[in-house]
């Protein structure tokens, strides 16, 4: 990231999607979905070894604890000022169970807001985290774009996962790479928060896939 300091914005000029090509895809996100009004949030999530396979997926893109989502939420709330109305939930293919196991989690905790799914195609989700005022990273460099250059008359905020620091030789620290991509000379729009990896034995915030009749912990 330190290559990127000073030219963060000539960066969103180069890489900006081709926005005029997609009108319809922008106006359903902030129209139809609403993720620019008031009391409204978009979090993305990622389950990779749902979308690729438990065998090929990179294990070092980890699903994230609710609690992070949690976390994120109330931030949100307490800059915004008022609670939220809208949660739009974006993810990816073959994960309906896990998406709905993080939506019952956080919807016990914000029971006055309408949680929304996002699910159509790689354009469609972009476009929705890209136009979106307030964001929520997985760990995946396709929300971090989204993040990262997603512009317009409003304001952006961008809510960071950044892993807890932990020891030096622990295999945790494989999944702490994602740290290294926080913009944080970005002031204003990247917003960190901080998480620890579910481990082994915290039964209660694993989300769980069932290969070939095995019942498997991801975390």
């Amino acid at each position: 990231m330190r290559l990127y300091e000073g030219w963060e914005e000539m960066i969103r000029d180069w890489l900006e999607p081709s926005v005029e090509r997609h009108q319809v895809e922008i106006r359903k996100a902030v129209d139809e979905v609403g993720v620019r009004k008031a009391g409204s949030a978009v979090i993305h999530l990622r389950f990779a070894a749902a979308h690729e396979g438990i065998l090929y997926a990179d294990p070092t893109y980890h699903p994230l604890p609710s609690s992070f989502y949690a976390d994120s939420l109330r931030a949100i709330e307490e800059a915004a000022g008022e609670a939220l109305q809208k949660v739009v939930v974006v993810h990816g293919p073959n994960c309906d169970t896990q998406v709905a196991e993080v939506i019952d989690q956080l919807q016990n905790q914000f029971p006055n807001a309408q949680f929304v799914r996002q699910s159509a195609g790689r354009c469609e989700d972009f476009l929705v985290m890209y136009c979106a005022s307030h964001l929520v990273l997985s760990v995946s460099t396709f929300a971090w774009w989204a993040g990262f250059l997603g512009r317009g008359p409003f304001s952006k905020r961008v809510f960071y996962p950044y892993h807890q620091k932990v020891a030096p030789l622990s295999m945790a620290q494989l999944r702490r790479w994602y740290n290294r991509l926080l913009p944080e000379q970005d002031e204003g729009r990247f917003q960190k928060v901080t998480y620890t990896s579910v481990s082994l034995d915290q039964s209660g915030s694993c989300m769980r896939r069932s290969v070939s009749g095995l019942d498997i912990k991801v975390v």
